[in-house]
């Protein structure tokens, strides 16, 4: 399967990410922010998407804005991404940067069009 085929379906089914885990994947989310840090492998990855869940009360979201772009160390993926938490709302684009290694995700980095918006929506 191609990298891009990869993305698609984990977008699709975010829970397909554990499958293609690399033992040491790191997952970088930027910001000062209850979300922000530096999480490590299955268990850290479950964590954040906890806290996107808990810290929106369910309002998260990302569409994919159909910008997939991957060889085989590399994919970028362009969403928008919107919620509503605390009368505070959330809309902007996002970009997910992946690094593969050995055929596995190996590290996914959380990039933002606005990281003072991100920030205060999660603060």
């Amino acid at each position: 399967m191609s990298k891009v085929e990869l993305l698609k379906q984990i977008y699709a089914n975010p829970e397909l990410v554990f499958e293609h885990l690399h033992p040491n994947f790191t997952l970088h989310s930027p910001g000062n922010s209850p979300i922000a840090g530096t999480f490590y492998g299955a268990e850290g990855i479950r964590k954040h998407f906890a806290d996107f869940e808990r810290l929106s009360n369910g309002s998260y979201k990302h569409d994919v804005q159909a910008a997939y772009l991957a060889d085989d160390n590399w994919g970028m993926v362009v969403s928008v991404m919107e919620g509503e938490r605390n009368g505070v709302s959330l809309d902007m684009f996002g970009f997910g940067l992946w690094r593969f290694q050995d055929g596995l995700i190996s590290d996914h980095w959380e990039m933002l069009s606005d990281p003072a918006q991100w920030d205060k929506f999660w603060s």
